[in-house]
């Protein structure tokens, strides 16, 4: 996996406008999970359009086969989500949100997934550089009690995202 800085690979740094990827390099041995589970899902949501970039450069090394739906805002998101479960009737293998949208946050879409019938055990990433008091609380909260959520903090390398997606979604890459 590459070395690179939390400065060198987020939006709007030297190597982002040099055009060098800020995304893990794997070898053609390293093991895919698509190779053993096709149909592999996965919810990027964010209001800035670099960082949901880098995320789905992110999940598309880890997930090259992967069906990556994007939102950015929080209400698109869930209504996509209430979507997959009516039409599909499946769940997403992984869904990762920014905190701080316009309309719905990053816990309000964690929570509207958690009441989705089918969904409730659906792993979440939730990204955030900033976030009020109160929020914080219901971060923790959910970091202590659920399993199948991960808070990431921006922001972020590769690494980070790819480590916390290990361990919400227990698949090793």
């Amino acid at each position: 996996m590459s070395k690179n800085t939390e400065s060198d690979c987020f939006p709007g740094s030297a190597q982002e406008a040099t055009s060098v990827s800020c995304v893990p390099e794997f070898s053609q041995d390293t093991p895919r999970f698509t190779e053993v589970a096709p149909g592999i899902h996965v919810l990027v949501v964010d209001d800035q359009d670099a960082v949901r970039e880098l995320t789905r450069e992110t999940v598309g090394v880890i997930f090259p086969n992967a069906k990556i739906h994007e939102g950015a805002d929080g209400l698109h998101a869930a209504q996509t989500v209430d979507e997959m479960a009516r039409v599909f009737r499946d769940r997403y293998t992984v869904v990762i949100s920014d905190q701080m949208m316009p309309i719905l946050t990053g816990m309000d879409l964690y929570a509207r997934i958690r009441q989705t019938p089918g969904m409730e055990q659906t792993p979440f990433v939730l990204t955030s550089g900033y976030m009020p008091d109160d929020h914080k609380q219901a971060v923790e909260g959910a970091s202590g009690t659920d399993p199948r959520f991960k808070f990431v903090r921006k922001p972020f390398v590769p690494g980070e995202l790819i480590h916390a997606i290990e361990q919400v979604t227990g698949i090793k890459f």
